[in-house]
């Protein structure tokens, strides 16, 4: 793999993903349907996706998340996920946790 963008970023291999120009429609009430391509594995391995999470509900509030380096003033998008229960603390790896 090869960096071809100068941001450090390698190529994927055996990417499958192509670029497909649209003309869109003037005609009154005509409007584009998102969709997608057929045969797309959805969700893409390695990429996060709410559809994976269990998700115990949503809200939108003033939350003030940080966005860089100051408070938001905008209303954020807040996600409850459903946490499974530890069964034993104690046998937990940290490191494995962590994802380090």
């Amino acid at each position: 793999a090869n960096d071809t963008d100068g941001l450090g970023l390698q190529d994927i291999a055996q990417c499958q993903s192509a670029v497909t120009l649209h003309i869109p429609s003037l005609v009154p009430l005509t409007f584009f349907k998102p969709a997608l391509i057929e045969g797309t594995v959805y969700p893409i391995a390695g990429f996060p996706s709410l559809t994976i999470l269990p998700v115990k509900g949503f809200k939108s509030e003033f939350a003030k998340i940080n966005v860089f380096g100051t408070a938001s003033k905008y209303k954020s998008v807040l996600i409850e996920i459903q946490s499974p229960p530890i069964l034993d603390i104690e046998a937990l790896n940290p490191q494995q946790l962590l994802g380090r």
